[in-house]
């Protein structure tokens, strides 16, 4: 194999549902999720931009959603960009829905 070429991992579907608590922007909760399981978060919220780093077994990724509450709800859109153990090289994109209680429910894919 040419030292150019790389394999690229297999685009996973990701579900990820997550409960967090909102004190002064910051975030922390706790996440399950096909296909990294269960976890920890904590992040940043700075409307409309959320920073989150999710915890599972295996490393760490960060996800940025981007969505702003119409009333209680909240539609938005998130991206995976980096990643340290198992998902150092993780990417992914989707959509989301969730509410001000800090209920969120992720779909979309993601390759690591």
């Amino acid at each position: 194999m040419s030292p150019h070429l790389r394999c690229q991992s297999a685009s996973k579907k990701v579900t990820i549902e997550y409960k967090s608590a909102l004190t002064s922007a910051t975030l922390k909760g706790k996440f399950t999720s096909k296909p990294f399981g269960k976890g920890t978060l904590a992040g940043k919220a700075n409307l409309p931009l959320f920073t989150i780093t999710f915890k599972p077994k295996g490393g760490t990724f960060l996800l940025v959603l981007k969505g702003a509450p119409s009333g209680e709800k909240i539609k938005a859109t998130w991206t995976i960009s980096k990643g340290t153990g198992k998902y150092k090289k993780i990417k992914g994109k989707g959509k989301g829905t969730g509410t001000t209680d800090g209920d969120f429910k992720l779909t979309g894919t993601a390759s690591y």
